[in-house]
């Protein structure tokens, strides 16, 4: 998984966008992520997550959008999360920037949760959510990398680190 991140890393970060961006109309932008979440039970259960988000952005601190997480655990324990997140950035990305910046931010997402357990054949949905914060470094005006911790229900925590381009 961290190979394919970096030759997805590697292939997009050379080019740059076509057009500065204006303060004209929305932008949209696609994350691909990976790492690892741990469903905090009395001991932890460990799981890889990969995910891919797309972000509609209304202003140049609030976007929102769609969310699809994969996670995968021992054995058979398998569990899918689809959510709808806000994203707000903390600081104001200027148009045109092509030097390295860096962007906190904060999102918070709900939706449904997916969960086929390990032992026996159960499988159960339920509501769900996420809150966490992570930082987007950009490395041109249109490719990204970020890191992100986020906390949710069911009960877990994830740190995923992730590669985004915008459009």
């Amino acid at each position: 998984m961290l190979r394919c991140l970096i030759v997805i890393l590697v292939l997009v970060a050379p080019v740059r966008a076509a057009a500065q961006q204006t303060s004209e109309g929305p932008r949209v932008a696609a994350d691909f992520v990976a790492g690892m979440a741990a469903f905090i039970d009395e001991a932890p259960i460990g799981h890889t997550a990969a995910s891919a988000t797309v972000r509609y952005q209304f202003t140049r601190r609030l976007s929102i959008g769609p969310e699809a997480v994969y996670m995968a655990g021992p054995g058979r324990d398998r569990d899918l999360f689809l959510t709808g997140n806000v994203i707000f950035d903390f600081l104001q990305r200027r148009a045109g920037l092509r030097a390295v910046s860096v962007n906190p931010y904060l999102v918070a997402g709900a939706g449904l949760m997916h969960h086929r357990g390990e032992f026996a054949d159960v499988s159960s949905f339920e509501g769900a959510w996420t809150a966490g914060a992570g930082a987007r470094v950009w490395l041109n005006e249109r490719v990204y990398a970020l890191g992100e911790y986020r906390l949710g229900w069911e009960p877990h925590a994830r740190i995923t680190g992730d590669v985004g381009v915008m459009w």
